[in-house]
């Protein structure tokens, strides 16, 4: 992550005020990282039931979204390609869950 932040910075000059990165993923303490198995079975020991589980795109942030993912096109075709992927090989999904 220091890499894409230096790069960004070379590209884009560092800002007068700069606060504290913000840590990414796993340093952040917030986001969660999940097998699409061990996912369904938290939602199920919290008394939730999958309704609906499908791709959302293969190529994911920050590095993506800073150079790559630009313009309408190029997401849509991000989340095609998502689609025809297994599940392991894309960057998020989306579900929808009830209360059993």
């Amino acid at each position: 992550m220091d890499l894409i932040i230096r790069v960004k910075q070379r590209l884009f000059g560092k800002r007068r005020h700069s606060i504290k990165q913000i840590p990414y993923n796993n340093d952040s303490g917030h986001v969660q990282f999940f097998t699409r198995r061990s996912l369904i079975k938290t939602l199920n020991d919290a008394g939730f039931k999958i309704q609906d589980f499908a791709h959302g795109a293969f190529l994911g942030a920050p590095l993506s979204e800073m150079f790559i993912l630009r313009g309408e096109k190029i997401a849509k075709l991000n989340a095609w390609v998502a689609d025809y992927l297994p599940f392991w090989a894309v960057s998020t999904w989306y579900f929808t869950a009830e209360k059993k």
